[in-house]
């Protein structure tokens, strides 16, 4: 893809779920300016390496240890962030960025590996 249009893609969606978590949750302070930066993040990330998230999620033919840690990954994160959204929705949208941003990060650091 070309990187304007992943920018300017990634720009898009960090506005539209800042204005999202506003509009949901009210104002609670200084939040807010880290979803708009974490969600652009997250998203430029993800644009730049959906043929490695692709793979990542195709089933396959993968260990059983793969999908214990998948299982484990999904509950431990599925648990964080409803009790996250239980303190605030922007609190926990943030947190589900949070999950989201390391995922993308990990994502690229295999694809750059596997890229060597």
């Amino acid at each position: 893809m070309n990187r304007v249009i992943r920018y300017v893609i990634s720009i898009v969606v960090g506005l539209s779920v800042t204005a999202l978590t506003v509009w949901v949750a009210g104002a609670e302070g200084l939040l807010f300016l880290a979803v708009f930066p974490l969600y652009t993040t997250t998203s430029a990330f993800v644009l730049s390496h959906t043929s490695e998230w692709s793979r990542s999620l195709r089933m396959g033919k993968k260990d059983f240890s793969d999908r214990i840690r998948g299982a484990t990954i999904g509950g431990v994160s599925a648990f964080s962030v409803s009790l996250l959204l239980e303190v605030s929705i922007a609190v926990g949208i943030t947190g589900i960025g949070l999950m989201l941003f390391s995922l993308s990060v990990g994502i690229a650091e295999s694809a750059t590996e596997r890229e060597r």
